[in-house]
């Protein structure tokens, strides 16, 4: 037998308020197309960011390293040769393979920069300071010119806009997630890295790290009444 909750229902064990909450397979209908009560499901603004060197430090599109091993095969590099609907699925993008229908990939664009000065004032609008890490961090999440090598961002990113668009819609407005709690080369650090959303003006927002904290964010105030259900949201 399976259980099937509408949202609403769920809504009123959060205590009314209206929250965005992560899609759930007991809200969803027997097919997985739409909620339990038969409407749509709701929208969702979200930025994933994963950075990855495409062909950068003099690597060929071709080239991977495997445990330090450099080898050259085709079909590894993130993005396909062809344009258009029908493009050949490359290795990174196989878990994708049965979702290909629902999603683009916009390829062949680049992000200007000066390349005959260091001079911020020589950086072009929505371009990146000339360095090969740091300066692309603002043009990339804010699209706002770089000035200076630093991993740092002097405008809002497009998930705050939306967020004060939408703001008091939801219990929670944004929840700004890091997967990766530690820095993982010694005698460096972040510096600057850690962060991929910004406030009016560029102000940093601290990442979460902790997937129990999230959970608690969403769930917190909803405290299920049966027994077994509170072992199992407790577990959870």
């Amino acid at each position: 037998m399976s259980l099937r909750i509408s949202r609403r229902t769920m809504l009123r064990g959060v205590g009314g308020a209206l929250v965005g909450l992560p899609l759930l397979e007991c809200m969803s209908d027997s097919k997985g197309v739409a909620l339990a009560q038969g409407t749509t499901f709701p929208k969702r603004y979200a930025i994933v960011f994963a950075g990855q060197a495409l062909g950068g430090d003099g690597w060929a599109k071709n080239a991977q390293m495997v445990a330090g091993v450099r080898s050259t095969a085709e079909g590894h590099f993130i993005a396909p040769a062809q344009t258009g609907a029908g493009y050949t699925l490359t290795t990174p993008l196989q878990p994708l393979k049965d979702l290909v229908a629902d999603f683009s990939i916009v390829t062949g664009m680049k992000i200007p920069y000066s390349a005959n000065s260091t001079e911020a004032a020589a950086v072009p609008e929505g371009g990146a300071f000339r360095d090969f890490h740091g300066g692309g961090c603002g043009p990339l999440l804010c699209g706002t010119r770089s000035e200076s090598p630093s991993f740092t961002c002097r405008s809002i990113t497009s998930d705050q806009v939306m967020s004060q668009l939408n703001k008091g819609k939801t219990a929670v407005d944004h929840l700004v997630v890091r997967a990766q709690p530690s820095w993982y080369l010694s005698g460096s650090s972040y510096a600057g890295r850690q962060y991929i959303s910004y406030g009016e003006g560029g102000t940093k927002i601290e990442a979460q790290t902790s997937p129990q904290i999230v959970f608690r964010s969403l769930f917190g105030g909803f405290v299920p009444t049966d027994a077994g259900e509170i072992a199992r949201h407790q577990f959870r």
